[in-house]
Order: C-alpha cells, then structure tokens, then sequence
C-alpha cells in the first residue's frame, strides 16, 4: 500500500496546505484534512479503489435467510442508489439470501422507480414509509409474507 504524505503529495501540495500534518493510507483518509476541494473522490470512486463490499447496501440479516437494508444509510442519488443496489443483489444472489426488504421513507421517494426496475414489488406502504421486497431464488417459488 503506498503512503501520501502530508505535504509531499500530489494530492495536495504546499500551496494547498492540509488542516493538520498526517500521513495518509489511502485517499478516503485524505479527504478529512485536506481544504482543497479537489481532491475530493466521488463515494464511486473510493469504492473503485477499495474492495467490492464497499458497494454494498448496509443491510441487517433476517431469521428466514433474507435482508433488511437499513434506510439509513442509502445514497440519496438515483444513479449511485441504482449502481450499489445492483451489486448488493449480485453478491446476495450467489449466496443463500432468498429474500430482500428495502423500506423507503417518504423523503427518499424518488429511489422507487430504481428499485422496480430491479425487480421490487410493492409489499406495503404507510403514512411515512414504503416497503418493497424482492425474491432472489428464481428455483423456489416465493414465499414472502
């Protein structure tokens, strides 16, 4: 793994000066200290450059071998909600998940076209929140609630 360093980076040089002197693993860590807007990597690019599970979903794991993905902590950008959701149910679908829960509040309601397009059944809606399942298995016959 290559070091930056503080003031003898590309990244960021003299006339960009860091908030406090450090030595950086990656360039995830280089965007808390440096002012220069930059640098700055987009949440696809740090993905590219780390491991595959940094596109993936937070999701909890269910009792019948399913997922909850958190609402919490989705993308708020259609494109990037899109691209992450397509590789988590690629990586879920080759393991034993068999069914997917996404729950949308009301303020995320523009990620709903994304999610049907990917396959998301309504399942149910109240006042403030959406629910949207999905089932990966195509051998077994669904059997969501």
């Amino acid at each position: 793994m290559q070091l930056l360093k503080s003031h003898t980076s590309t990244l960021c040089r003299r006339a960009y000066p860091l908030r406090r002197p450090a030595v950086f693993s990656c360039r995830r860590d280089i965007r808390r200290y440096c002012t220069r807007p930059e640098v700055l990597m987009s949440e696809d690019e740090a993905a590219a450059r780390h491991d595959s599970t940094a596109l993936l979903l937070d999701a909890d794991d269910d009792h019948y071998d399913g997922k909850i993905i958190s609402s919490a902590g989705l993308p708020a950008d259609p494109a990037l909600f899109g691209r992450r959701l397509a590789a988590s149910l690629a990586a879920w679908g080759t393991g034993s998940t068999r069914g997917v829960w996404l729950r949308l509040d009301s303020a995320q309601s523009g990620l709903v076209p994304v999610a049907v397009q990917q396959g998301f059944e309504y399942h149910h809606a109240e006042r403030d929140y959406l629910m949207l399942t999905r089932w990966l298995p195509t051998s077994a016959p669904c059997t969501l609630p």
